[in-house]
C-alpha cells in the first residue's frame, strides 16, 4: 500500500483493494473511487477474468468496499462493458449463475 498524498484532511491511496481495504475499520471512508480490470482486458498485466465470472470475482472485493465505506458515503465505480460481435455485453450490472440479480443491483449501488 502507497500513501500518495500527505496531508491531515485528505488520504489517497494506491495499492491492491484486497490488501489494502483489511486495514481500514467500518465506516471508515466518505468517498471510494476505483477502477478494477475490465473482464477479459489487459490478460498481460491483470490475468484477465472471464465475463461469465466477473460478478463472482468482484463480490468478495465490493464487500470490503461498502464495509469501510461510510452510510453516507460515495462508491465510485469506473466499468464500462465490453463489446463482443458489435455487442455490448454488460457483465457487471447482469448476473451469471451468481446469487441475486448481479453486482450492482443487488449491492444497493445505483448508476449515474
Amino acid at each position: 500500500m502507497k500513501r500518495l498524498v500527505e496531508d491531515a484532511q485528505v488520504e489517497l491511496y494506491q495499492g491492491d483493494c484486497r490488501e489494502v481495504l483489511t486495514r481500514f475499520p467500518e465506516s471508515y471512508f466518505d468517498l471510494i473511487i476505483t477502477s478494477p480490470p475490465y473482464a477479459d482486458q489487459r490478460k498481460n498485466t491483470y490475468g484477465g477474468i472471464p465475463p461469465g465470472k466477473y460478478v463472482k470475482w468482484f463480490i468478495p472485493i465490493s464487500q470490503q468496499l461498502l464495509r469501510v465505506l461510510k452510510p453516507t458515503g460515495t462508491f465510485i465505480l469506473n466499468i464500462k462493458e465490453r463489446v463482443s460481435d458489435g455487442e455490448r455485453n454488460t457483465y457487471v450490472l447482469v448476473n451469471y449463475g451468481y446469487e441475486g440479480t448481479g453486482l450492482v443491483m443487488d449491492r444497493g449501488i445505483y448508476l449515474a
